[in-house]
């Protein structure tokens, strides 16, 4: 039964789970291996459903590229941007030196902050019936992440003789990626979930994540663009590393803005 095989066949993918996250170039095979997969399952699909079916299909299908540009820049949270943090901003506050790591609250306080607001606005517009359809939404998310690295860009532009940067340039980054995700992340799950037809709907939302996983791959790449040093690893000059972190910076300002037009 299939009670009794799902809780053994977790079980038996734990430690293969486990060895993925220890092993890059194995995770990365199996990522392509599940991503040619699912291409040629998601063709089996289309060639084999009714006109409407594969009208559903191909509308959701075409959505996940944008999810993919957006979380790309997205992931940079725990990357290039908590390298960034490290490096270049002045995270002492009445004395105290803030720890990099902590950083990465933020994205969770403003969800927890801004979420319920947001959520009120799109009631209430609903009701009156001038709720913005779901592509708008996700233009919205996308031109709110070129806003978090612009503010980032806008940062660097300040810095000091030592490359230090105020740490208000870097809340507000955050803040603009959390307001993006949650105008693309829920969104573009209740598009998945309502438009698929429902014989699909299951499959579906599995290549969502499929596709979200490709564009931690994409972040990662990314990410290298801004890890650049001179000497070794303590022996870092602030004005290269500095101008490496601009690059990046001004890449994935236009990058969201591409996706977005």
């Amino acid at each position: 039964r299939l009670s009794t095989l799902a809780p053994i066949l977790s079980l038996v993918l734990v430690p293969g789970a486990f060895y993925t996250i220890l092993n890059t170039e194995a995770a990365h095979g199996l990522l392509f291996t599940a991503g040619i997969l699912t291409a040629c399952y998601v063709t089996y699909c289309l060639w084999t459903s009714t006109r409407s079916e594969r009208r559903a299909l191909i509308t959701v299908l075409l959505t996940f590229p944008f999810v993919m540009s957006f979380f790309a820049c997205f992931e940079q949270c725990g990357s290039s941007m908590n390298l960034f943090a490290d490096r270049h901003i002045d995270r002492v506050i009445f004395g105290f030196e803030v720890p990099t790591s902590w950083f990465q609250s933020l994205n969770a306080l403003f969800l927890m902050t801004v979420g319920p607001l947001l959520a009120t606005t799109w009631i209430r517009l609903a009701t009156k019936k001038q709720d913005p359809i779901p592509p708008l939404k996700m233009v919205a998310a996308l031109f709110q992440m070129a806003l978090a690295f612009l503010c980032l860009v806008l940062g660097i532009s300040t810095a000091t003789d030592q490359g230090i940067v105020g740490i208000g340039w870097l809340v507000a980054a955050y803040f603009f990626q959390t307001t993006g995700e949650l105008f693309l992340s829920p969104v573009s799950l209740a598009m998945v979930s309502q438009i698929s037809p429902k014989r699909f709907v299951g499959f579906m939302m599995s290549c969502f994540y499929l596709a979200v996983a490709f564009s931690h791959l994409m972040a990662a790449g990314i990410a290298q663009m801004a890890s650049f040093y001179e000497g070794g690893a303590m022996d870092i000059v602030p004005s290269i590393s500095l101008n490496g972190f601009r690059e990046t910076f001004e890449f994935l300002i236009y990058f969201p803005l591409g996706a977005m037009v």
